[in-house]
């Protein structure tokens, strides 16, 4: 592999990601890049709405991985940092 991407099979994406707790939910909005030729994404959340603990906190989440379940689903990793208002 040569590092490159091929546009053709590179897909941006924006959307919402929800989280539910037993304490609240909490909404973040993601972009992110799907490559489809090797079965991976990467995307960025940031925090726009919350309720229970979760309402006014704000944050960002890094999350990576890989297209699983011949592309019915994604298995990765989160990584950043919620702060929760006072």
């Amino acid at each position: 592999m040569d590092g490159s991407v091929d546009p053709l099979t590179a897909l941006a994406y924006t959307g919402e990601l929800l989280v539910t707790t037993s304490r609240g939910d909490i909404i973040f909005k993601d972009v992110g890049v799907l490559d489809q030729t090797f079965g991976v994404f990467s995307e960025v959340d940031k925090a726009i709405e919350g309720t229970g603990i979760f309402t006014d906190a704000t944050g960002t989440l890094f999350i990576y991985g890989n297209v699983i379940g011949g592309g019915t689903g994604f298995s990765g990793a989160i990584s950043g940092e919620i702060c929760l208002a006072r």
